[in-house]
């Protein structure tokens, strides 16, 4: 059997990972139809989760540049950002990933693919999410509705 560097690269970022714990920063947008339905989208990659589009910042952005760059890259969307819904921390994967969550609207265009990172570009009522989806997503989404600010910690497994 042939050598296979890509398992060999992911037991050296895990361990690296469980060394270091490094510390990340990404962005997620929570955005409704006239319907109440969320839209998430399904990466092509992993255990296939869904989550509301996002992802992590690069270099001098700012959250909510980082947001607006993501979502015209995974849904072709052009969205306007009304408020912080919370910044959560979560720990799993051996990292800590700080990650700030925004509600948005629609500021032109229509959800669609767009590149091979992501898989589906659906709408779900908040009441039947899909399986599997992000960890943490039912609290997101108490904290929206309620309309507080939401700080705290995703828990590390549904």
């Amino acid at each position: 059997m042939p050598f296979n560097w890509r398992d060999l690269a992911i037991g050296v970022l895990s361990v690296w990972w469980r060394i270091t714990k490094p510390c990340t920063v990404g962005v997620r947008g929570l955005i409704w139809n006239e319907a109440g339905e969320l839209l998430l989208v399904q990466h092509s990659y992993g255990d296939r989760k869904w989550f509301p589009p996002g992802g992590g910042h690069r270099g001098q952005e700012s959250p909510e540049e980082t947001l607006v760059r993501e979502i015209r890259e995974e849904t072709g969307l052009s969205v306007r950002i009304q408020t912080l819904v919370g910044v959560y921390l979560y720990t799993g994967h051996y990292k800590r990933d700080h990650i700030y969550v925004f509600s948005c609207t629609i500021d032109k265009g229509a959800p669609r693919l767009v590149g091979g990172e992501i898989a589906a570009v659906r709408w779900f009522s908040p009441d039947a999410l899909p399986n599997p989806h992000m960890v943490g997503l039912e609290q997101i989404l108490a904290d929206w509705r309620r309309g507080v600010a939401g700080f705290g910690r995703i828990p590390k497994h549904p």
